[in-house]
């Protein structure tokens, strides 16, 4: 591990603090993973990103996707989780999101690329000048 590493890990916790789930309006990250207990955690969650989506069968979701900081160490004071995995799910404030990628694992933590999809609710037949 390198000294930035090093020094990064140390400060984590003041970051956390600064810029996680007890400074935003998020509440509570939960890591859920199917045969495991869930571990309740502090993270670093960005904005939600939403686009648009056509089906194969043509109807529309709208997928928001965000990204999130956890740390590695289960041990530690944030909570954490050794080995994520991209089949598990992280809830935030009660909304179940996937996650699709675990990237950038360094210096004891790992970012999330997280997803939740959603229907789009069809007003009329000819919503969006579909027929």
């Amino acid at each position: 591990m390198s000294r930035f590493d090093t020094m990064f890990k140390q400060a984590a916790p003041s970051f956390f603090e600064r810029l996680g789930t007890g400074s935003t309006t998020t509440t509570s990250v939960r890591y859920v993973e199917a045969y495991a207990d869930p571990v309740n955690l502090k993270a670093i969650i960005s904005p939600i990103e939403s686009d648009e989506e056509e089906t194969d069968t043509g109807r529309r979701t709208i997928a928001r996707r965000r990204r999130a900081v956890i740390s590695l160490d289960p041990a530690s004071e944030l909570g954490g989780v050794a080995s994520p995995k991209a089949s598990a799910h992280l809830v935030i404030d009660g909304s179940q999101w996937a996650i699709e990628a675990v990237t950038n694992q360094s210096a004891g933590f790992a970012e999330l690329m997280l997803r939740l999809t959603t229907a789009v609710e069809v007003a009329s037949s000819r919503y969006r000048g579909k027929p």
